[in-house]
């Protein structure tokens, strides 16, 4: 029998969020930089959190949950600015405005 790859903590983990709450440290070394790394760190706090899984995590992991969430919310909040500005500066325009991907 083999064992089996220790190399996508990432794809298993957006297949299955569970499996955040039984990895071991080594593990979350490799997906918390897989994740950051693709861009999808915020991903696993929020995620993390919509579960509840959160608390049962280890406490290293934490800070770089914390610190991805902070960070979604402070591009949230730049996001929701600049369409304000967008839509002020449109506003006389009279034809319907569309938000392409990157402001999602």
């Amino acid at each position: 029998m083999t064992a089996r790859p220790r190399c996508q903590p990432l794809l298993d983990v957006l297949r299955d969020p569970r499996r955040m709450a039984t990895l071991a440290l080594r593990d979350w070394d490799l997906l918390l930089r897989q994740a950051a790394a693709s861009g999808l760190l915020s991903r696993i706090a929020v995620t993390a959190d919509a579960r509840g899984l959160t608390p049962a995590l280890p406490a290293a992991v934490q800070p770089h949950l914390t610190a991805a969430r902070t960070l979604a919310a402070k591009q949230r909040q730049a996001v929701r600015w600049e369409v304000r500005r967008i839509a002020q500066a449109l506003a006389g325009v009279g034809t319907p405005v569309a938000l392409l991907k990157g402001a999602a």
